[in-house]
């Protein structure tokens, strides 16, 4: 009764949410099977051994990339097809000045390296911020997509339609849940994750003042990551406690359980290839035996 309780009223919740971004939904080309497989990329430290050297794999494949890929040196090799951006942070004109300077080197990055089409997402609550408005006019092999972002829970038949719709989105802890969800609705059936450590928690200390401290640590580091206190992704950034960083761990882990059942639902298979990761929602796959497969000879699918 209780479980029926809170599911109704996330339901309903849900709905409201919907039928107010419902102006936003995220329009796609064409949901028909695409044969060939799409490679979802995170930025965790194991996809430096998973990917570099390995470039060649890639040519003529569907990949996506997330947040500040860009930065390394495969983002050229391998021409991703796509890249997908979810965090608010990244479009919060009040952000810090680090913040603010990161976001802009990832743009020009953008600008200057892209020589090929790509489809960039963001959320659609970033369309008016000076930080992303106009910001790829001129470059013609540049298309950006604003998705919807609308949290929807509850039932599940309820959550399923509204997913398949494009009108609401799993819980996204991470941003990876977001690629991996467009992928699916774009018609991908076999999927595969790379660099998707997820192993903060073995970064966690307590400073002097018992702030809860981590290294962020990214496959495309030149350094090592210096200590410092863990934020949220809200703007204003609230410090996390032990206690909200493990529950948001914990979300995070469970937005990938409902993706992995949304992608049953829809025939699709999801595989995690990445060498070191926490994630236990899917099958995993040996990265060796990723890289034996034959290339497929089908054309790049740009998720727009």
């Amino acid at each position: 009764m209780k479980e029926n309780l809170k599911n109704l009223v996330l339901t309903v919740s849900s709905m409201l949410k919907v039928i107010r971004n419902y102006p936003h939904r995220t329009k796609t080309e064409d949901t028909e099977e695409k044969p060939q497989p799409c490679y979802v990329f995170g930025n965790g430290p194991s996809l430096k051994t998973d990917i570099l050297g390995r470039e060649s794999f890639y040519a003529g494949k569907t990949v996506c990339c997330v947040n500040l890929f860009v930065k390394s040196e495969s983002y050229e090799l391998i021409r991703p097809a796509y890249y997908v951006f979810l965090d608010p942070l990244l479009w919060d004109e009040n952000a810090t000045e680090d913040m603010l300077e990161t976001i802009k080197e990832a743009i020009g990055l953008i600008r200057k390296k892209t020589t090929w089409n790509i489809t960039i997402y963001i959320p659609f609550r970033a369309r008016r911020s000076i930080l992303w408005k106009s910001v790829f006019d001129g470059c013609s092999n540049i298309h950006v997509c604003f998705f919807n972002d609308t949290l929807v829970e509850g039932y599940r038949w309820f959550r399923l339609f509204a997913y398949k719709k494009n009108i609401g989105i799993p819980p996204a802890q991470n941003v990876l849940v977001m690629a991996l969800f467009l992928a699916l609705n774009n018609g991908f059936k076999k999927i595969y994750l790379l660099g998707a450590d997820h192993s903060w928690h073995k970064e966690l200390e307590l400073n002097e003042s018992r702030q809860v401290c981590f290294r962020d640590h990214h496959f495309y580091d030149k350094r090592e990551a210096p200590l410092v206190p863990f934020y949220d992704n809200t703007p204003g950034g609230r410090a996390f406690t032990m206690h909200g960083i493990f529950s948001a761990i914990a979300r995070m882990f469970y937005g990938y359980e409902v993706l992995n059942d949304y992608a049953e639902v829809l025939g699709a298979k999801i595989s995690n290839a990445s060498s070191v990761t926490y994630i236990d929602a899917f099958e995993r796959c040996d990265t060796g035996k990723l890289y034996d497969e034959k290339p497929v000879q089908e054309p790049v699918h740009h998720l727009a």
